[in-house]
């Protein structure tokens, strides 16, 4: 099992393969007051949470504010766009940074699949300083030592 605790992964991060994304194997796990939870969560820029499992597409774009910088990465889920990277800031090419954002994609995919085997509820989010996919247990964020 990965140390979700510590665990980075960038978009220029190599040596993971078997980006295949699983569908439907992230089980529940009991939580306050009786609603199921647990699993993966994806943060999104405005700070909500997405489960991972209900994504049905990752997608990206040039930046949404400036037409020759940056790029976007948004998520799927139930037909709605979530966008969890709006960095307006990249240089280079719209090539390159399309380029850049598939790589983002690959180390979400990546994220993901790390996150999957661990038993307790696990946020991604994006960390912006590093270009990077950050995971965290649940608890920890919360701030409560995980049981």
């Amino acid at each position: 099992m990965t140390d979700v605790a510590n665990l980075k992964l960038g978009a220029y991060n190599r040596g993971f393969t078997g980006y295949g994304f699983t569908e439907g194997q992230f089980l529940p796990h009991a939580a306050s007051k009786g609603v199921l939870m647990g699993g993966v969560w994806l943060r999104t820029i405005s700070h909500s949470m997405v489960r991972a499992d209900r994504v049905t597409e990752i997608a990206s774009s040039r930046g949404s504010v400036h037409e020759e910088t940056g790029y976007s990465l948004k998520v799927v889920v139930d037909g709605r766009a979530h966008i969890l990277v709006d960095n307006s800031s990249l240089p280079g090419t719209m090539e390159e940074r399309l380029a850049h954002a598939q790589q983002m994609q690959d180390a979400l995919l990546a994220a993901i699949d790390a996150a999957n085997g661990e038993s307790a509820s696990v946020v991604i989010s994006h960390e912006p300083d590093g270009e990077r996919w950050m995971l965290a247990p649940a608890a920890d964020l919360a701030g409560e030592p995980a049981t």
